[in-house]
């Protein structure tokens, strides 16, 4: 419902909400020294996708809704200056904003929505609002107009569009990624303007652009936290719903279609595991050399995930080259040779599985935490030689294939659609490998076993 309030001031009078209506002087009231001076403003009209509508008809209407790219027409009301407060309701979230210009024309509504409002998918819930809006003359007189519960959309199409290598993207709520900005790009119809990037929690620091610019331009890294949110925040909620805010004299005159973006987390890490596997030979590896060759296995590594972020992450685990040919020479090494192909490599996730498919691991890293992948050789069942003439082949150390995995040992962090973030090599260097197999010839040498002619 439209209200009207008029207010008269002399030129040191301040009007508070919820003060009477009419205010007839400052100082004692029968002072004939004082001067009234009584505003009467036409009611502003709304500006509905390029349409001059008028106020009080439009107020009686069944169809009381607004588009966000909506404005106020403030044309004809002789208003020095113009302060518009908007109280707003989504669901159970209440929010406010108040603008103060010198605009004697049109004042779009993306000046004085609340923030909240622009980074909302109103097409899933609408909001209301309601506004107050307050015409001030040179005397600062005022004359106040009200709209109540007016429903905010968002359906007509912003004046500022994205774009991929030249072409518009017009499909709703584009998924972006901060790693893979190269080529999107925005086009505003404001040259010289201010911009930012502004999301549900967090805004990017407002930037001068032109009339063509890249996403990529704007300080992701530097994100600042709204009010109202943790600093912290984009740890917990990395992938944020949000609009490019175009404005002049730091209010808002265009914006883009919504999108999503995907901001970049600390990246985890992938380390070797813990301090107390290592010996001054390299690593120390269990179980006894009796049971290795015996069949038993030999823990090569333990790899951490380290995640420093304030939630989980997911991350895949391929099982590559866990089944590989070996060839043991037995007795004379040119005429008798043996071909056994068997998982060698076992790859074990030390907890965090929440899939398991024929290729990969599928891990959870706890927020803040680290998840454990323990790596282990399994060679070969010992070979007895009964050929007296048999000469033993004693083990070059750790197999090749095995440094080769540890080498080329990864994990990929995904995100939902499994598509892959980042991937992590823990790249200890060629020495850190020699000391493992030094430590396997040290320990596990066939000489343990005279019968052994080896793997």
């Amino acid at each position: 419902m439209l209200r009207i309030n008029t207010v008269s001031l002399c030129l040191s009078g301040v009007l508070a909400f919820g003060l009477p209506s009419v205010l007839t002087g400052c100082g004692k009231a029968e002072d004939p020294a004082v001067k009234r001076d009584v505003y009467k403003a036409p009611a502003p009209r709304l500006n509905k996708n390029g349409q001059s509508v008028d106020l009080n008809g439009w107020d009686r209407s069944s169809q009381r809704t607004l588009d966000i790219h909506d404005g106020v027409d403030v044309r004809g009301s002789g208003a020095a200056q113009v302060e518009i407060a908007a109280t707003c309701r989504r669901g159970d979230a209440d929010s406010h904003r108040t603008i103060t210009t010198n605009e004697q024309n049109l004042i779009p509504l993306l000046q004085f929505l609340p923030e909240d409002l622009l980074v909302a998918d109103l097409s899933e819930k609408d909001a209301i609002c309601g506004f107050k809006i307050t015409l001030l003359n040179s005397n600062n007189s005022r004359h106040i107009f009200s709209i109540d519960n007016a429903t905010i959309r968002d359906a007509q199409q912003p004046t500022a569009s994205l774009e991929q290598n030249g072409r518009k993207l017009t499909e709703p709520r584009v998924r972006l990624s901060q790693g893979a900005l190269n080529g999107i790009n925005f086009r505003a119809p404001l040259p010289g303007s201010s911009a930012a990037v502004i999301c549900r929690d967090a805004r990017s620091p407002q930037l001068a652009v032109g009339a063509v610019g890249g996403i990529s331009e704007f300080d992701l890294n530097g994100m600042i936290p709204r009010e109202g949110r943790l600093d912290n925040v984009l740890e917990t909620n990395a992938k944020q719903l949000c609009r490019i805010a175009f404005a002049v004299n730091g209010l808002n005159q265009a914006i883009t279609p919504l999108f999503e973006l995907q901001l970049s987390l600390a990246p985890l890490r992938l380390t070797a595991g813990p301090q107390d596997h290592r010996s001054s030979a390299g690593y120390d590896f269990d179980p006894t050399a009796d049971s290795v060759l015996r069949g038993g296995s030999v823990q090569l590594m333990t790899f951490l995930v380290e995640n420093p972020s304030a939630s989980a992450r997911t991350v895949r685990l391929a099982k590559q080259a866990l089944n590989t040919q070996l060839y043991i020479y037995m007795g004379n090494r040119t005429e008798r040779t043996q071909t056994i192909t068997r998982r060698f490599i076992a790859v074990e996730p030390g907890g965090g599985v929440i899939g398991d498919s024929a290729s990969h691991w599928k891990l959870s890293v706890p927020a803040q935490s680290q998840l454990q992948i323990n790596v282990s050789f399994r060679p070969p069942t010992g070979l007895h030689c009964n050929d007296p003439d048999s000469t033993p082949f004693p083990p070059a150390g750790l197999p090749n294939f095995a440094l080769d995995f540890l080498e080329s040992f990864k994990v990929e962090e995904v995100g939902d659609n499994n598509q892959v973030i980042a991937t992590m090599n823990a790249d200890l260097g060629p020495r850190f490998y020699q000391n493992i197999s030094d430590a396997l010839i040290k320990k596990y040498q066939p000489a343990q076993v005279p019968n052994l002619c080896g793997w």
